[in-house]
């Protein structure tokens, strides 16, 4: 088995702030892994999806896999394909051979395109002004029409449309990230004797209800009827309309930055969480154990 990290290659983490952008970016150092992973003679291969800087729909990936994009001129576009050239591509040459099996492990459920898609929702953040997001949405609109696939799927969308594009490699198949991370570990085993839950992410806000890890352990959690807590690094918004008594999922959320201080928080993160943590264990919500 082979395992791929998508945001190894292709991650926004290693863009500076400055240098993002997705019209530029392109996931072809993913396909360059999994080549890789392909050359060792891996016969099952999971690439795992999130914090991409890319919104190109995957064909830099599979330009590095050998799909050939064919432009209005019939001529090949060079790679390393990315966003900006979405629009250009007016036929796909698939290659003809034999492939493992590619079990594709997303955290979100966005779609391919619309208001809740790839671009819309991810663009921004990876540098897109709003005219880039309207391009990169039709190029994205216009990929799905060439290459065909389900595009409304939940986790299309995911790292930057990588998802779609992946999806559509024979045999493929996307699954929820989390459920293959929970199977691996025997959360339900392990859950089932626990008394607390301790979760967390960076930023719990709206998106983290579209997949995200972190509320699914607690859903997970929720159903051996075990609370859950999440530590997190900032809250949008309220913390209570994130927990239980406001709808959410939560039994509680703790945010460092409105505990600790934003900068405090950013730049000793480990430390509040120790802090937190400590604090949290001699309380009666750990009756039960952990």
């Amino acid at each position: 088995m082979g395992i791929v990290e998508f945001a190894a290659a292709s991650g926004l983490a290693i863009v500076p702030r400055e240098r993002r952008n997705p019209m530029g970016a392109s996931t072809h150092g993913t396909g360059e892994l999994i080549l890789a992973a392909l050359d060792a003679g891996c016969g099952e291969i999971i690439v795992c999806l999130g914090g991409s800087a890319t919104v190109d729909g995957g064909i830099g990936l599979l330009a590095a896999l050998g799909w050939q994009f064919i432009d209005s001129g019939g001529n090949v576009i060079a790679p390393p394909l990315s966003g900006g050239n979405l629009l250009r591509i007016e036929r796909i040459i698939i290659p003809q051979r034999t492939w493992p099996r590619f079990r594709i492990a997303c955290d979100v459920t966005n779609p391919l395109c619309g208001p809740n898609g790839a671009a819309a929702i991810y663009g921004p953040q990876k540098g897109a002004t709003p005219t880039q997001v309207g391009m990169l949405d039709d190029g994205l609109a216009h990929l799905a029409k060439l290459l065909g696939g389900d595009a409304s799927k939940p986790g299309t969308g995911a790292a930057g449309g990588a998802g779609f594009g992946l999806s559509t490699i024979p045999g493929a198949t996307l699954e929820r990230g989390i459920d293959l991370v929970l199977e691996a570990v025997e959360f339900d085993d392990r859950c089932r004797d626990a008394g607390l839950v301790l979760t967390g992410e960076g930023r719990l806000d709206d998106q983290s209800t579209q997949g995200k890890a972190c509320v699914a352990i607690a859903r997970r959690a929720a159903a051996f009827g075990v609370p859950t807590i999440a530590v997190v690094g900032a809250v949008d918004g309220t913390a209570a309309r994130f927990e239980t008594v406001g709808g959410g999922d939560f039994t509680r959320v703790i945010s460092l930055a409105d505990r600790f201080g934003r900068e405090e928080a950013l730049g000793h993160p480990w430390s509040c969480i120790e802090q937190v943590c400590s604090e949290l264990a001699p309380s009666p919500e750990f009756t039960s154990g952990v």
